[in-house]
């Protein structure tokens, strides 16, 4: 019995932890379709961290212009006083991925002269992530008491029994066909490539090839996000089908963005297509 007591314990500790562990991370976009710039107004950053909820464990994603901005983690103190000379770690790099890894307020600005002062900066305050209690241990079930056994009765002089008239058989209903369940979407978080890497979606010495090329070592899954940072006003990105990526036909897409930066999920299909109007092509290969 004691046995029996431990291993069901250690079971339920089991199934607890991988509970723990299967607990899915929220990616938050900085500034959403806006990104990592210098905003309109000084409260633009603070107001939309408001509308977030942060825990450790989520992702701040940064989407940003190559060489025009960049993204320093530090202190209270510098935040307050937009100091970029001594930062906790900084990301030149768009997109910027930090991993939220502690509780508390975590601090971020833009290192470039002039932009934190000009509201280029983000407080956030993540509290810990709540779980499930683990299930307790069911306690084990009283031993069976043995039973008295009952005396057999005197047998009892038989009387034969009426004869009943014969009940009609049921008519039997033929079982319902079983409704097939819908497949299930594809589990996983998915990657976020940037398309052109620093080049960002814009017009190229080499535009014929490049993107292409970008594309050749890329192994994309539906699930992913495709992120085009371009200048808002000089490009767009549309997604269209096969034989308008052929003929750079934008006359009919599936779908048109026109601010940057622009994520599109990668879909469940064999082959995405986006084109600019008119400008780059890229066949991304799923």
């Amino acid at each position: 019995m004691a046995r029996n007591l431990i291993m069901t314990f250690l079971a339920a500790v089991l199934v607890a932890a991988l509970i723990q562990s299967s607990a899915a991370q929220t990616t938050h976009v900085v500034g959403n379709n806006s990104g990592w710039i210098i905003p309109t107004g000084a409260t633009f950053y603070s107001n939309w961290a408001a509308n977030q909820a942060f825990s450790v464990g989520d992702i701040l994603v940064f989407n940003f212009a190559a060489n025009q901005h960049d993204v320093a983690k530090v202190r209270k103190a510098d935040y307050d006083a937009c100091t970029t000379t001594n930062p906790i770690s900084l990301q030149t790099a768009s997109p910027a991925r930090f991993t939220i890894n502690a509780t508390g307020e975590h601090y971020f600005i833009c290192n470039f002269s002039g932009h934190c002062s000009a509201g280029q900066k983000l407080m956030i305050n993540v509290s810990a992530a709540t779980s499930s209690p683990a299930p307790q241990p069911s306690s084990s079930s009283p031993a069976p008491q043995p039973s008295t056994p009952t005396p057999t009765p005197a047998p009892q002089p038989s009387t034969p029994p009426p004869v009943s008239a014969p009940s009609p058989s049921p008519v039997s209903t033929p079982p319902p066909s079983p409704v097939s369940a819908p497949s299930p979407a594809p589990s996983g978080s998915g990657v976020t490539y940037t398309v052109g890497d620093n080049q960002g979606w814009t017009l190229l010495s080499n535009t014929a090839t490049f993107y292409q090329n970008w594309a050749s070592g890329k192994n994309f899954k539906p699930g992913d996000i495709l992120v085009f940072n371009y200048n808002n006003g000089a490009h767009d990105v549309a997604e269209v089908t096969k034989a308008n990526y052929d003929s750079c036909n934008t006359t009919n897409p599936i779908s048109l963005q026109s601010s940057p930066p622009t994520e599109s999920l990668s879909p469940p299909v064999s082959i995405s297509t986006f084109v600019p109007s008119p400008a780059t092509a890229l066949l991304a290969k799923s």
